[in-house]
Parts: structure tokens; C-alpha cells; sequence
């Protein structure tokens, strides 16, 4: 049997369908030249060339075990699936029974000191009043951290969070953060020699350790509120009173929210939004003194977060930055992607070579676009159809096969055999960069 005929095992599916379980070769097209029972409702079937004079018993006992493979393949599947379930159900358990046990006591702080409040009959100096709000203030922050907590798994568990996880030194990742923070130039970080490296994503660590925001506005004396107001709450505040600099800033450092107004000296902020919403997934807030509907409409379908107008209070702007913070997923966003055959602009929505510029098609950006913004991460036929063609595409792999191979043919060393642009057959593509030196 020549193994690059195809050379699938079928079965029934629930619905009495066969389809194809295991496959070896080329997709198979037309009339099998054979087909042999495998038992427990599987058939080997050989396309290709004609067989002629074929020995039954050594097809039979081929089938039977090319069945057997594929059974024990999905029993192995199965047992590692239910393993993982049952580890799910074991944490999640012990979370909820750890959060209920820790959310009813800020709960229990709060409602003792607001009933003390309420209650005219019991005398309160000035400072046990302050003391009391000071109880509720960070009661209930405790529960904001809680509550966060359990959305974040929420979020892992259902995979919208990836965890690029590899051995860590959490000196070092301390550090990285810590150069971000005020004061960083003033503080001693003092770890361990002997600290065990630690299975974990450096990029979340960072974040959780500092959350860096960039304000850009034409009104100093509102950057300096904003600075003040933002670094006061453990924030790292990056300023810019221009886009062109605040552009440059972003790529230089990725920040981890942006709050931008949409009247500034050399281009519109809307203009920035768009810009930064070609390479990054980070929150963006917009801040504007133009009330009008039409304004807001542009700002958010550009990719902004949500919108601010003018005068505001500044309780309401750090609530809606904590939000955003909050329901952000972290990515590891970078707006320049290269390897030694091509380097993706993703800012500029340019492409170059050793040879210069490489010219794409709108539709062949957005499909290099998309997979460059999930480096290294399968992504399904679906996925790519929704986000270049739109929701109403969903079977059409044709388009992608004709693009992708275009785009192979434009960047690819050897499109025959491609290195970045690579297909998963049957499930979609995936762009895999230079591993790191």
C-alpha cells in the first residue's frame, strides 16, 4: 500500500452519518478502491490507484488494527479530558468556598459601620465618622479585589485569557515592573539568591505589579490633575500633550490603558485611537469636551472603550479606568513583529523585506494582521472568516486557501514549504516566529 494515497478510517457519528476519524495522506477525493470492515463500526478505506488481487486477511487484520488505534487514541483523550474536568471542579470548588468565607467579612464590615452612621441616637466625633467611611472604603475594595479575583478565573476557564506560561525568575520580572513605578530609582529590591524559578507568564506578573496608563491631552494643567489623581492609586502614568508623541510612546512601551482627547494640536484623536487599535487590544478611554452623538459614534466604532465627556468628576474617570482594567484581557501586544525573512509594522499596516515593501491586498493585511496578533496561537478557519470577511462567513475555506497562498508566495522563503504562515489541516492557520536567540 503506498502511504501517500489517502487513507482514512471512517465511522458512524451520533446521528447515524459516517464521517471520517483518523486520516492519513491527501484529503481523499472520489470512489474509494477499497473498503474494508474494522469492527465497532469502523471501515479502512483506501483511495487511489485500483488494488488488485488483495489479501483479505492482511487487509482485515490492517483494519482491525488501524480501529484499534484510533479507540485507543480516543479513550486516551477521553481519560485525559476527565482528569483535567475533575482538577477544574476540585479548584473551583475551593475557590468558591475560600471567596464565600472571605467575602462575608468585609460584607460584615461594611454593614457594621454604615448602620453606625445611620443611627441617630449614637453620638460619633468628626473622626470616628471618618474612621467609619475609611471601613467601608477599604472593605469594600477588598471585595472589588475578591470579585476580580473569581472574574479572572471565569476568564481563564473559559479561555479568554492565555497564559503563556515558562520557567520565571520573579526577580527579575519585580524588577521590569518595578522600573515603571515612581519612586523605582529610590527602592531597594532585595531577593533571595536561592529563589526556585516558577512556572508562570512574566507578562501578567508585571502587570499585576504595575498597570501603566498613558493620558494625552493639550491641557497640561489636566495632565498634571490626571497625574496626580492616577499616580496617588498606584498607577504608572505615562504623558503626552501631542498624538505624534503619544504614538511613539506606546510603541516604545505598551501601555496597559490609554486615555486620549480628541482635540490635540496635529491630528484628531480618533485618528490615534485607530492606530492603536491596528496592533493593540489594551483599553482606550476617550476623553472629550464634544458632547454630540456623532462624536461619540466615530470614537467608538475607531475602537475606543468608552467615552468621557467634559467637565467630569474624577471619582466617575478612575472608576471607569479600573473597570476597563478589570474586564481587559492581557495580550502581549507589540506593534512591530519580525523575523529574519519579514518584519509586520503593525502600526503603520506595513510590511517589508530585505528587498523593501511588499505590496498586500486590504483582505491580505487583515489576514496577516490577525494571525501576527495571535503569534505562536491556532487560528480557526471561523475565526479568520469573522474577523476578515464578517459574521456571515463561516464554510468558506476557499478564500482563506486562496489569500494564505498569496501571502505564503509574498513573504515565504519557500512558499512550497512554508515556515511562518503554516497550516493546521482541518482546523485553520497559525503564525509560528523566529524562536527566540
Amino acid at each position: 500500500m503506498n502511504s501517500s494515497f489517502p487513507t482514512p478510517v471512517r465511522g458512524l457519528g451520533a446521528d447515524g452519518t459516517e464521517r471520517v476519524v483518523a486520516e492519513v495522506g491527501p484529503p481523499a477525493t472520489g470512489s474509494p478502491a477499497l473498503s474494508v470492515p474494522a469492527g465497532d463500526g469502523l471501515r479502512l478505506v483506501l483511495h487511489g490507484p485500483a488494488v488488485f488481487a488483495p489479501d483479505p486477511r492482511f487487509l482485515t487484520r490492517l483494519a482491525t488494527a488501524a480501529a484499534r488505534t484510533v479507540q485507543a487514541q480516543r479513550l486516551a483523550a477521553q481519560a485525559a479530558r476527565a482528569r483535567e474536568l475533575a482538577e477544574v471542579d476540585r479548584l473551583r470548588a475551593a475557590l468558591l468556598a475560600a471567596a464565600g468565607h472571605d467575602l462575608r467579612t468585609p460584607l460584615a464590615g461594611i454593614k457594621a459601620a454604615s448602620s453606625s452612621l445611620r443611627d441617630r441616637d449614637l453620638p460619633l466625633t468628626k473622626e470616628a465618622q471618618a474612621e467609619l467611611l475609611a471601613t467601608v472604603e477599604e472593605s469594600a475594595d477588598r471585595m472589588a479585589s475578591l470579585v476580580e479575583n473569581l472574574l479572572a478565573m471565569s476568564r481563564l476557564q473559559a479561555g479568554a485569557v492565555i497564559v503563556q506560561a515558562r520557567p520565571v525568575a520573579f526577580d527579575e520580572v519585580v524588577a521590569a515592573a518595578m522600573r515603571h513605578l515612581p519612586g523605582a530609582d529610590r527602592t531597594q529590591l532585595d531577593v533571595p539568591d536561592d529563589l526556585p524559578l516558577r512556572y508562570a507568564d512574566p507578562g501578567l506578573l508585571e502587570r499585576v505589579i504595575a498597570n501603566l496608563v498613558l493620558v494625552v491631552d493639550d491641557d497640561l494643567q489636566l495632565l498634571r490633575a490626571l497625574r496626580v489623581a492616577l499616580s496617588a492609586r498606584g498607577y504608572d502614568v505615562a504623558l503626552a500633550d501631542n498624538g505624534t508623541a503619544a504614538l511613539a510612546m506606546a510603541s516604545d512601551r505598551p501601555p496597559d490603558l490609554t486615555i486620549v482627547d480628541l482635540g490635540l494640536p496635529d491630528m484628531d484623536g480618533v485618528a490615534i485611537v485607530e492606530r492603536l487599535r491596528g496592533w493593540s487590544t489594551a483599553p482606550i478611554i476617550v476623553l472629550s469636551a464634544r458632547h454630540i452623538e456623532p462624536a461619540k459614534i466615530n470614537a467608538l466604532d475607531a475602537g475606543a472603550d468608552d467615552y468621557v465627556t467634559k467637565p467630569f468628576g474624577m471619582g466617575e474617570l478612575l472608576a471607569r479606568v479600573r473597570a476597563a482594567l478589570r474586564r481587559a484581557i492581557p495580550t502581549d501586544d507589540q506593534p512591530v513583529v519580525t523575523t529574519t525573512a519579514f518584519t509586520i509594522d503593525l502600526a503603520a499596516k506595513r510590511v517589508t523585506t530585505p528587498a523593501g515593501e511588499v505590496r498586500l491586498t486590504p483582505t491580505e493585511w487583515h489576514l496577516l494582521e490577525t494571525l501576527a496578533r495571535n503569534s505562536g496561537r491556532l487560528v480557526t478557519h471561523r475565526q479568520l472568516l469573522h474577523e476578515v470577511w464578517g459574521p456571515r462567513y463561516e464554510t468558506e475555506t476557499n478564500y482563506l486557501r486562496v489569500h494564505l497562498a498569496n501571502l505564503r508566495r509574498k513573504l515565504e522563503p519557500d512558499p512550497a514549504r512554508p515556515r511562518y504562515l503554516t497550516t493546521e489541516p482541518g482546523l485553520g492557520y497559525r503564525f509560528t516566529p523566529d524562536e527566540p536567540a
